[in-house]
């Protein structure tokens, strides 16, 4: 799951309730205390896409969804990071500029 912010609207559209979900990508960032900008480099995208990924603003292609579970040896299931619905979808990433995940402070 990604953030998704999920508003609940009342009869004027006001906003009621914001839900907010971490996605596993986020969580496994944090778990190993890899920034997003040293990830973002390590699979080709830079830290704002990244960042906006952990949110589950953006979806990926299969290939980068690969990519990831790749780098982050399972962790992140390239099925986490797919999105049935129509919302933007990155294009797939060159595998081959990506290199080994850096560490550094948690993102």
């Amino acid at each position: 799951m990604g953030i998704s912010m999920l508003e609940m609207l009342d009869g004027n559209m006001n906003v009621r309730h914001i839900v907010l979900t971490m996605t596993k990508l986020h969580h496994f960032l944090r778990a190993n205390e890899i920034t997003q900008a040293a990830f973002a480099a390590s699979v080709g995208l830079n830290q704002a896409t990244v960042s906006k990924i952990c949110r589950g603003q953006i979806g990926v292609s299969l290939a980068t969804a690969v990519l990831i579970e790749r780098q982050t040896e399972g962790a992140v299931p390239a099925a986490s990071l797919l999105r049935s619905d129509s919302a933007r979808v990155l294009p797939p990433v060159d595998s081959e500029a990506a290199h080994e995940v850096g560490r550094g402070e948690a993102a």
